[in-house]
């Protein structure tokens, strides 16, 4: 009885330090597990966070390239469009400046030949006068006071047509000395004709009157040269006003263009700072609509770790109590059994005893 008490005792001593060893083994591997879960988990969590980050990232960046992409295809539309106009409004200006040189040009050039026709009009008629006048001194002497006093209103004739003719263009005023020089071919054959009628009569008093003529003739010569003179100082000082009015008018104009071209270039330098300035503005204002949004996504993204991990953590501690309590409640049941045990043994030793 005694040797059986001992194998039993020993036994049951043997049992409980492998149920001890056993109890810390599977202690040990629990602990072995749930630590390389969590480092499972958290290397998971590591790489999804990665990825999660790289995805962003690529997204943002694509995001980003796309918006550039078109912020600077707008951009180049703009600058074209904004080059096309300027380029065109050069061309315009530098083609109305062509315009207007070529005008002035043109119309001094045909001023120039139309002067110089006038002026050999002009000779032209004061040779023909000339000639007329030597003429009818040395063929019509007995009649020089009525050619004087023909002459004397055909000057102011002239005189006053060519005050009024100043006005127009000088075509006018040759076509009015070509109709005057044909007055007075017209003149010259109606004298030719009483010249031939009264060159009888005539003779007789020619030598009487040829010296009071000449006199008379000297005189009136040195009037209508007096007056051709001033004629001419007026013809060359209109001439010289009419150019200074044209030098005038070129000036303003260019100071106009030069005042215009100025304050577009200024307004083109304030209007690219505003635009400039608008540009910066909106930029900004989408960084900071898109730092909004990042922060956001990010916010959102915290928080859905967030959750998972409390999630982890919650299962975790779950699993920890289930396991505690299980082996809480085993632990009370052994000691139960083991009391039991002990006592069932007590009471069989002191039978067999």
């Amino acid at each position: 009885a005694a040797v059986i008490i001992q194998t039993h005792f020993r036994a049951y001593i043997f049992t409980r330090k492998v149920l001890a060893s056993y109890q810390r083994t599977r202690s040990a591997v629990i602990v072995l597990q749930s630590a390389y879960r969590g480092m499972q988990a958290r290397k998971m969590y590591i790489h999804i966070l990665t990825s999660v980050i790289k995805i962003q990232s690529y997204y943002r960046a694509y995001v980003s390239k796309k918006e550039f992409l078109s912020l600077k295809n707008t951009t180049i539309k703009l600058q074209s469009i904004v080059k096309m106009k300027q380029t065109r409004k050069q061309y315009l200006n530098l083609r109305a400046a062509a315009l207007f040189i070529q005008q002035c040009y043109r119309s001094k050039k045909i001023a120039t030949q139309k002067r110089e026709e006038y002026m050999q009009m002009r000779e032209s008629c004061i040779k023909l006068q000339a000639f007329v006048r030597g003429y009818l001194v040395r063929k019509q002497m007995r009649l020089q006071r009525k050619a004087v006093i023909s002459l004397q209103s055909y000057f102011r004739m002239r005189k006053a047509r060519l005050y009024y003719l100043k006005m127009y263009k000088a075509i006018i005023v040759i076509q009015n000395y070509y109709h005057a020089y044909k007055a007075q071919v017209n003149q010259r054959k109606n004298f030719l004709r009483v010249k031939k009628a009264a060159t009888c009569l005539q003779a007789a008093y020619r030598g009487y009157k040829v010296r009071q003529l000449i006199k008379q003739q000297s005189i009136a010569a040195l009037k209508i040269q007096s007056a051709f003179r001033g004629y001419n100082k007026r013809v060359k000082y209109q001439s010289v006003l009419q150019s200074i009015i044209k030098i005038q008018r070129w000036y303003r104009a260019y100071k106009t263009l030069h005042d215009t071209r100025t304050h577009f270039l200024k307004t083109k330098a304030a209007v690219v700072s505003l635009q400039s300035a608008y540009r910066g503005w909106k930029v900004r204002k989408q960084i900071r609509r898109e730092h909004q949004a990042a922060l956001k996504i990010q916010s959102a993204f915290r928080m859905a770790k967030a959750q998972k991990q409390f999630r982890l953590f919650k299962t975790a501690a779950l699993v920890i109590q289930q396991n505690f309590r299980a082996w809480t409640a085993g632990r009370k049941q052994r000691m139960e059994y083991i009391e039991l045990r002990r006592a069932v043994l007590i009471l069989q030793s002191m039978w067999k005893g």
